[in-house]
Order: C-alpha cells, then structure tokens, then sequence
C-alpha cells in the first residue's frame, strides 16, 4: 500500500507524553531522582543509562513501598532499581546493561507497572551507618526507534519508609536468556520455551510474594509455576496468559520453597520481523524474565539475581 504510492500522514504516532505517576496508599518520604535530566540522542535506537543515590537513615529504616515516576513516556522502555557494592554517580551516564548482573536488583518497572507496596512484615533495608551507606543505582533503558530530537527524562522514584520489619526482602529471576525465536515461515513464528529449575538445598525455605513477568514485543504469553517434589497441588507464580508489552505489572503470589520443587517458566513469542530474533538487552530483541520478589534475602556475596 505504502510501494503503491499512498500520501505519508501527518499526524503523530508516538506515545502520549502525560507523565506516569502511579500512586501507593503510604506518603512517600523518600525520593531516588538523578542530578540533572538525560537528553536521548537521536542516532541511538536503545540506551541503557545509570544514575546513583547513596542513602543512610538513622535509626535503621526498611523501604516498604515503591512509586516510579515516569516522566517521558515517549523514550522510556523500562526502569530498575538496583543495590550495589559501591557508590555510582549521581548524573546519568550511558552504561553497560551487563554491570546488573553484578548488583543486586530491588525493583522492576515497566509499562503498565503500578505503585507497589510491599506485605506489613516485609521490607527492603537501609543502611543505618554513615560510613557504609546503601548504594543504589537506577538503569533506565532508553528506545528511540523514531529517532525524535531534543527528548529528555528526569524519571525518578519515590519510596515509603518505615522502622524495620521482620523480613529483609530481595528479587531473583526465572527463565532463561538460552532461546532463538525461529522467523515467520515454516513455523508461523510462534515459538515457546520451557524451562526448568531444581530447588537445592540451599534455596529451600525462601517464601515468594509477588511477580512481574517481562518480555518484549512479540511476547504473548508467560507463566510460572511452582510443583510441590510431594506430588502437591501445582502453585502459580506469576502468570500473564495474554501477555502485553504495555500491561505489565507486580503479581500476588504465595508460595514457599522446599528442596526437590520444581520451578517452571514457559515463555511464547510470535515473530513477526521476518529474521530469527534472540535474548538480548535491547528492544528489538527479547527476554523471558519472571522477577520474583522473595524472603529471607539470600546474603552469599557469590549470590546474582539472574
């Protein structure tokens, strides 16, 4: 239709511009906010960027709720809140998506993500002592498929607080980065993975109370699940039956580890590009990652979310 000669529109297609402002029941008294805005540049398709804010509340303080603020819908792709090792700069920079692996993740946002707000006995800690403050690092994942000029963000997070509570929260990640989705002819492009892991001994006892499947957007479907090793009744740990790129969100769920449990993912795409489309960071390519926050926080420094 276009090759036949059909008149180019005018009118804009990007995403509305309204800023995100989800909100939670609690006043936040916190605020995560980078130093200065980030402006996109527009030969750059995808850019991973990253910002610090080191905290220290004194007496010792738990954050048990989240509010991202999304400020420039049209550029942003998703947002995580990480806890590192060290102190990260506070101005945004261009960073490698690959670093993540290193600190330890607290918070997924991406579109259709709300305020979340965490069970009253669950929280994330805040170092109480000056001279080891808590680091966080903000990843903010940038797409500009459109090449737009001049667009900038100065998204940000705002937190509730509270005295510490009984457990220390943390997220691990299930799936798998090991896949091809196969192009549309022979197969029609939709493909499904299905992956399995064992529970050791180690990880037995760890309670899950909430999930955010994520993919990209030829996603369709995820699930997981968790199959008691007793022959117990199977338990959902997060499932999006019609998976939607800009649906997506923190899930309740309820289930708590045993050794020999079998945790399942299954992630289904539809290709629709017309070439193989693998694991990868940007948007253009994709993932199945069912975050997962948990209790008690597993605290092996040898220990990675993914």
């Amino acid at each position: 239709w276009s090759l036949a000669g059909a008149p180019r529109g005018g009118g804009d297609c990007s995403n509305p511009t309204t800023p995100i402002t989800p909100g939670v029941s609690c006043t936040p008294d916190l605020s995560l906010a980078p130093e200065s805005p980030w402006e996109m540049p527009d030969s750059a398709g995808d850019e991973y960027v990253c910002w610090g804010v080191d905290l220290v509340r004194d007496p010792a303080t738990h954050i048990t709720a989240f509010a991202p603020k999304i400020d420039n819908t049209k550029i942003v792709h998703h947002v995580v809140l990480y806890e590192a090792t060290s102190s990260y700069p506070r101005t945004p920079q261009a960073c490698n998506a690959g670093s993540a692996l290193t600190w330890r993740m607290v918070l997924g946002w991406a579109p259709g993500t709300k305020g979340f707000e965490l069970p009253e006995d669950v929280g994330f800690p805040i170092s109480s002592d000056p001279s080891a403050p808590t680091h966080y690092v903000v990843q903010m994942h940038y797409s500009n498929p459109q090449k737009l000029v001049g667009e900038k963000d100065a998204s940000s997070i705002d937190l509730c607080t509270a005295p510490p509570r009984k457990h220390e929260a943390d997220v691990m990640a299930f799936g798998s980065q090991d896949f091809t989705i196969p192009a549309a002819p022979g197969e029609g492009g939709a493909y499904t993975i299905d992956c399995a892991l064992t529970v050791p001994a180690a990880f037995a006892g760890l309670h899950f109370f909430a999930a955010m499947p994520h993919m990209h957007k030829l996603g369709v479907a995820m699930t997981t699940t968790l199959t008691p090793k007793d022959g117990g009744q199977e338990v959902d740990l997060g499932t999006m039956a019609s998976f939607s790129f800009d649906a997506q969100g923190w899930l309740p769920i309820d289930a708590t580890t045993k050794t020999g449990d079998v945790i399942r993912t299954k992630c289904s795409w539809v290709n629709t590009t017309g070439a193989p489309v693998s694991f990868g960071e940007n948007t253009a390519e994709e993932m199945c990652y069912s975050f997962t926050m948990y209790y008690p926080r597993i605290k092996s420094s040898l220990w990675s979310w993914a």
